[in-house]
């Protein structure tokens, strides 16, 4: 008679294997999460334009993100200048 895989897994639980491989298993996984979380991945802000009274958008600072004046040509925070 030929086992089936239900028959081999229950065979490798009743010993001390199964316990084994799940250990294995589940050290592999918590690597895998340590490295991912460590990976470096930055953290993308999204940044919104709100809607004033006038119905006109606000303006932000590609570098900071904060708002700035419509006819601003450097940034008055970071010092990021437009023109470039």
């Amino acid at each position: 008679m030929i086992p089936t895989v239900f028959d081999i897994f229950s065979d490798m639980c009743a010993s001390s294997v199964c316990l084994v491989v799940v250990v294995i298993i589940a050290f592999i996984v918590f690597i895998c999460a340590v490295l991912w979380r460590a990976s470096g991945r930055k953290k993308v802000e999204v940044h919104t334009t709100t809607v004033e009274k006038s119905g006109r958008s606000g303006r932000y600072c590609p570098k900071c993100g904060r708002e700035i004046p419509f006819d601003s040509k450097i940034c008055p925070y970071c010092k990021k200048d437009f023109d470039e």
